[in-house]
């Protein structure tokens, strides 16, 4: 029924890449859609992301019908699984809230998987900066408007929760809470660490503007799940190389050592000027990154 579909020429690779770029654009920097549903939660809303889906699969009117090949040991079979197991069970439940949800988290399973895939096979047969490149440009975007709305506030108020701590704008860009942005912030820098391949002045560059966005949020969930991710990496990279040739792999060491010494001279330039503005407003930040509290 459904069929691998590999490499079509340059037109499919340029709408592959408008279908995605498109797609990221929508779903992280566009603002969400409300939803007046009785009975629903105060903020409850879809994303444009589902929309920028659908634009990008409609890309391909001659492949409407077709989708490639998935094994049912495929994590992405699974996802399916669930998001139709998902769906049933909210429409047992009878609430319109879980069953629209519900409709929205089935499409995005199906359509993500469908275009992934598509876009993947081609991915190994074009050009992969591109691909990046749109990944990263979208990362800039996406921190500016993290960094700018700790002065102006929320850029999307509507769909934003409260984001204040010690009287302190906390970076949330154009997400529905600073949890949320930090997540994706670290995404993004996870891209910029392992695919980037561009010069290492502007991977640097990258990487303070990312990491400075993260640090933005004062989310400890974020940042501190972000440090542990990053010793587990490193611990998982360098462990086999060390039982197996008894040295740690210089590539390793290199780009955990940025990522860390980046991370520490951005918080401690921070710090150090929270201390020469308002020393009392220092004293007060620095409890909400104990660890041994509720994390947020």
């Amino acid at each position: 029924m459904c069929e691998e579909s590999g490499y079509q020429g340059g037109d499919n690779v340029s709408r592959n890449h408008i279908g995605f770029a498109l797609f990221m654009s929508l779903f992280l920097i566009a603002p969400k859609i409300p939803l007046r549903i009785p009975g629903g939660a105060g903020r409850s809303s879809v994303s444009l992301g589902l929309a920028g889906l659908v634009l990008w699969y409609l890309a391909y009117p001659e492949k409407l019908f077709s989708c490639p090949r998935i094994a049912v040991s495929h994590p992405l079979f699974w996802i399916i699984i669930f998001a139709i197991y998902a769906f049933v069970v909210s429409l047992f439940s009878g609430s319109i809230v879980s069953i629209v949800y519900a409709v929205q988290f089935l499409a995005y399973s199906v359509l993500g998987t469908i275009l992934i895939r598509r876009y993947g096979k081609n991915y190994m047969s074009i050009d992969r900066h591109d691909v990046n490149s749109i990944v990263l440009g979208i990362a800039v975007i996406y921190s500016v408007g993290m960094l700018v709305s700790v002065f102006t506030g929320p850029i999307y108020q509507h769909q934003t929760m409260a984001t204040l701590r010690a009287n302190m704008r906390q970076g949330v860009g154009f997400s529905e809470s600073q949890n949320i942005a930090g997540i994706v912030v670290v995404f993004f820098t996870a891209v910029c660490i392992y695919m980037y391949q561009g010069k290492s002045w502007k991977k640097r560059i990258l990487l303070c503007l990312l990491l400075l966005a993260l640090l933005s949020t004062l989310s400890r969930s974020a940042i501190i799940s972000f440090l542990l991710a990053l010793i587990l990496v490193f611990c998982l990279d360098t462990l086999p190389s060390i039982a197996q040739r008894a040295r740690v792999k210089v590539s390793v060491l290199k780009s955990a050592g940025l990522v860390i010494s980046l991370l520490g001279f951005l918080l401690a330039v921070i710090l150090l000027g929270i201390y020469l503005v308002n020393e009392s407003l220092l004293s007060t930040i620095l409890p909400f990154f104990d660890v041994t509290g509720k994390m947020a």
